[in-house]
């Protein structure tokens, strides 16, 4: 698999950048701040930090640097009330808690019990049990209506994808151009199968996303994926793209600084695409990924 490398969020709920880098540095730790999200602490590929304090005590969380960057790129502001509607395991739950603080609140829904009781583990682990509410049910199904969320000025949806870009290595683009016709053929069958899933997936995302635009409240919605496929990125913006439009809601240019933009296809203008974030699992250092932010 690509090496990448190693992460760790720093979690502002328990301690500060500074002073989780100077306990790594003095347990021998190679480690430096990120570029871009500037709670992020970046090690050498193959660190292992499983075993270490700052880790176990939850001050410091093993996040990769893709599964960063809808929070970040949210933005959500303190003291903020926040949905994350597809929330477990939670690290971005737990990161949107440390983002909106003591004062803030996330609402995180998630239809797997087993997955949930994850979440709070989490929570607990972070000291964001006081921030997070964690609720068993499936996000399409909480009612935008219902005076509990009339506060909610955020919403952080990363619903169920394909994963493809988890899977993605160089390995993989070399093999493929090395193998003789059969075997292509028997790839390209499977590649049928995956297309149907992914077709399924990209329904049940655009379903998601429109919901998301009906919270009367709401002014940020970032949709991600940790998919390589425009059918479950780009194409989803733009076939949700007339809702969105109709909620009040635009496209809002995601994390500026960031140089892998996002893909024009038929109905997505270039401009609209600029306003859209890509990782490249190859050439970003990290897990290929998409995100998209809505603003009104």
């Amino acid at each position: 698999a690509a090496r990448y490398s190693r992460t760790a969020r720093v979690n502002t709920l328990k301690t500060t950048v500074d002073e989780a880098m100077e306990a790594f540095r003095e347990d021998g730790y190679e480690c430096a701040v990120d570029s871009l999200i500037d709670t992020l602490l970046v090690f050498p590929a193959g660190t292992d930090l499983h075993a270490h304090k700052l880790v176990k005590t939850g001050a410091v969380v093993l996040q990769g640097r893709a599964s960063c960057l809808p929070a970040v790129a949210l933005a959500p502001e303190r003291g903020w009330a926040c949905i994350d509607g597809c929330a477990a395991p939670g690290n971005k739950t737990t990161q949107l808690a440390a983002l909106v603080g003591r004062e803030g609140g996330v609402y995180a829904f998630d239809a797997d019990a087993r997955r949930l009781k994850r979440l709070k583990e989490n929570a607990a682990t972070t000291g964001s049990q006081g921030i997070i509410r964690a609720k068993c049910q499936d996000f399409l199904t909480v009612d935008p209506g219902n005076t509990v969320y009339a506060s909610v000025r955020a919403l952080l949806l990363d619903p169920s994808c394909s994963g493809s870009g988890t899977e993605v290595n160089r390995g993989d683009i070399m093999l493929r151009d090395a193998l003789d016709e059969d075997d292509v053929e028997e790839i390209d069958a499977e590649a049928d199968a995956d297309e149907e899933r992914v077709d399924k997936l990209a329904a049940f995302q655009k379903s998601v996303l429109k919901h998301a635009f009906c919270f009367p409240e709401v002014e940020r919605v970032s949709y991600s994926t940790c998919s390589v496929h425009e059918k479950e990125n780009e194409e989803v913006v733009r076939d949700v793209m007339d809702v969105a439009v109709e909620h009040g809601f635009k496209l809002a240019h995601a994390l500026p600084k960031w140089h892998r933009r996002g893909i024009a296809i038929d109905g997505l203008s270039t401009e609209d695409a600029r306003c859209l974030i890509r990782a490249d699992p190859i050439e970003d250092d990290m897990e290929g990924f998409f995100v998209a932010i809505f603003e009104r």
